[in-house]
């Protein structure tokens, strides 16, 4: 079950990632949290298995890095308006490594806690 929870959650915060940066790219943006988030979480609840979670983490990481090659170089630098107001384009180009990294040190720290050994990640 841990091992489930774990993908859901990497696998949310991909998805989160690559709707993001398509959008963005795009040039577009939801107008509402609850717009952005619905596709994401009908994705999420078709997960079964850790081999589904397995597979659409691994499809939506290709897609994440699909999404950051159609970055221009003009928009690094820029503004983006959210249903949360400005938001700096640094701030999404970083989310892919530092908030999944923040996830795989909660998994660390809570195999510490269980003395867990076991490398899982491969």
């Amino acid at each position: 079950m841990f091992l489930r929870i774990g993908c859901l959650g990497a696998q949310l915060q991909l998805q989160k990632v690559q709707c993001r940066l398509r959008l963005i790219a795009a040039g577009a943006f939801p107008g509402s949290v609850d717009e952005f988030l619905a596709p994401i979480l009908a994705d999420i609840a078709a997960i079964q298995t850790a081999t589904d979670a397995q597979r659409m983490l691994k499809a939506n990481t290709e897609a994440t890095l699909q999404a950051m090659d159609l970055v221009r170089e003009e928009q690094i630098g820029s503004l983006i308006i959210t249903p949360q107001g400005k938001t700096p384009f640094r701030f999404f180009l970083t989310i892919p490594a530092v908030h999944l990294t923040g996830h795989a040190y909660q998994i660390d720290y809570l195999q510490t806690c269980w003395n867990d050994q076991t490398i899982h990640l491969n």
